[in-house]
């Protein structure tokens, strides 16, 4: 959704709060912004995952894991993989009995 959309329902939403007339404009205006508030909210959702979001994240943590277990090509400081790279690396060291470190 862009900005202008969400300007837009927004000026809506003020127009719908404070209009005082039923008409079927009013209820026209109502329901595309109840349909509208509905879509949003579902662009947002894991559930409906619109873009893999699941299956990107899931790709990210196991390159990560992999990397790790290899030790290669870490994160930059402080990036989210950062740990789960070095949870990778642990994993390694301890499948091959070699004390943490």
């Amino acid at each position: 959704m862009s900005a202008a959309a969400d300007k837009m329902a927004d000026a809506l939403r003020e127009v719908v709060r404070i209009s005082d007339r039923k008409h079927d404009a009013w209820d026209a205006a109502k329901a595309a912004l109840e349909a509208y508030e509905a879509e949003k909210a579902m662009l947002y959702s894991l559930d409906a995952d619109p873009d893999g979001i699941r299956a990107r994240t899931v790709h990210s943590v196991l390159g990560a894991l992999a990397f790790g277990a290899q030790g290669n090509n870490p994160p930059p400081p402080g990036h989210w993989l950062g740990e789960i790279w070095e949870i990778g690396r642990l994993e390694r060291q301890l499948s091959e009995g070699k004390p943490n470190g």
